[in-house]
Order: structure tokens, then sequence, then C-alpha cells
């Protein structure tokens, strides 16, 4: 991958797009307030923040009931796991 044209792309207006993009998509599933990073969500539930978020602790929430789903499809109402994290 040419990091060149990906730094292009973030400093440019289809980054701050993508950057708005991403900030609302937060607002609508975390809300306005505070919240540490990264927030890990499973199954729109979060389920550790910050240093608490391991392997073992989301493990823990994907294995309840011994019902993972498989979410091949990139459909955000479906999606099993969301990772909120930094940028820009």
């Amino acid at each position: 991958m040419d990091w060149s044209q990906v730094s292009s792309c973030f400093s440019g207006k289809r980054g701050d797009a993508l950057v708005s993009a991403a900030q609302a998509e937060v607002v609508k599933k975390i809300g306005k307030g505070s919240f540490t990073l990264p927030t890990v969500q499973v199954d729109a539930t979060t389920v550790c923040t910050g240093d608490d978020c391991t392997y073992a602790a989301i493990a823990k929430h994907l294995n309840k009931d011994n019902n993972l789903r498989n979410n091949d499809e990139d459909d955000d109402d479906d999606a099993g796991i969301r990772y909120f994290f930094a940028s820009k």
C-alpha cells in the first residue's frame, strides 16, 4: 500500500468527510458523553474500556450463551463487535 496516497486522502477533504461520518457513527452508537478509548461493544453492549480491554474480556462476551454469530456480511445492523478508537 502506498502510504503517501493514504496520507493525502486523510489530509484532504475526503479524510475530513470520513472523520465526520465516523464521529456521527460514534454519537449514534455511544452518545455524546465522554467515554474511554478504546471502547469495545459486543452486540451493542459496552463490554470493556481502556486497559480492561483484553482478549479474555472480549472473548468472554463473545462466548456468552455459547452463541457466536457469524458476521460475514458488511451490515452495520448485524455487526457483533464495534471497536471505537481515536483518529485525526
